[in-house]
């Protein structure tokens, strides 16, 4: 396989990632307006409305058959929202952590085997592909690379090992 189709499946991954954040965004933004519109339609129901709290360590949207579809909560890092597909499987999640964020996606077609990370922890801005447990590429300043590290772009063979790197 020639480095320029390594990079067209590249920028095709990563067009499929662009939009798997889009819809995270956009489910957002839905489950926003419906807060909104909720606390809009019980405002005069009862009587006089004040703060309310809600205090729970992970909130689930399920789906009618059960299955959980949205998780938001309080992973290892951090707090995180993740979403899942029909079949169960993480697709894309969003954390967030005291030293910056961290989104990732999957392609659940292939059962999570390929995944692209948008990564901003530790003033490292970087964004990997992977296939399977193996690196595909990098793009940026690699995840886990102390300051200083220059962006770069970074291609890598099938075991995962960098071949190819700029600048």
């Amino acid at each position: 396989m020639t480095t320029d189709e390594r990079l067209q499946r590249l920028e095709k991954e990563l067009a499929r990632t662009r939009r798997g954040f889009l819809f995270l965004v956009l489910a957002l933004a839905v489950c926003a307006l419906a807060w909104a519109v909720d606390l809009d339609n019980t405002a005069g129901a009862a009587g006089p409305v004040g703060p309310n709290i809600v205090s729970a360590n992970q909130f689930d949207l399920v789906d009618p058959n059960g299955k959980v579809r949205m998780s938001l909560g309080m992973a290892s890092m951090g707090p995180a929202l993740t979403i899942f597909s029909q079949s169960g499987q993480p697709h894309a999640a969003l954390l967030a952590h005291e030293r910056g964020f961290r989104i990732t996606g999957r392609d659940v077609a292939k059962r999570g085997s390929k995944q692209a990370i948008l990564d901003f922890l530790y003033a490292s801005p970087a964004v990997v592909m992977t296939g399977g447990t193996r690196k595909v590429a990098t793009i940026g300043v690699p995840p886990g690379s102390r300051d200083g590290t220059p962006a770069a772009v970074e291609l890598c063979d099938g075991n995962g090992s960098p071949c190819w790197r700029a600048p």
